[in-house]
């Protein structure tokens, strides 16, 4: 199978080896909403002391034009947090957890 270089990360089966977080963090800043998208995506399968280093990253992604950047960074930052999340939520929910986060984060 044919992996194209900005996606291969998709691929990796595990990243509890945090080796590649300086990858995946220029991803994260990237033009494109669909790599933005599949960064966050992608960290959130990180360590929590991993997501808890790129906070600043996703919090700013919080108020992304795309929803699925938005979720995908919410359930990153719940997930850095240790609680179980489901990655999408209604606007009602996920403005709700946004603050509770954005509180946690704040500590």
């Amino acid at each position: 199978m044919r992996i194209f270089k900005k996606e291969w990360f998709l691929y990796l089966p595990n990243w509890e080896k945090d080796e590649d977080s300086a990858l995946i963090a220029r991803l994260l800043s990237s033009d494109s909403t669909r790599v933005r998208s599949r960064a966050t995506l992608a960290i959130s399968q990180c360590s929590p002391e991993t997501i808890r280093n790129q906070r600043k990253v996703l919090i700013g992604l919080l108020d992304d034009d795309s929803g699925d950047v938005r979720n995908f960074a919410l359930f990153a930052l719940r997930k850095g947090l240790g609680e179980k999340a489901g990655n999408y939520l209604s606007d009602a929910e996920y403005e709700s957890q946004k603050a509770k986060v954005l509180e946690n984060y704040k500590e």
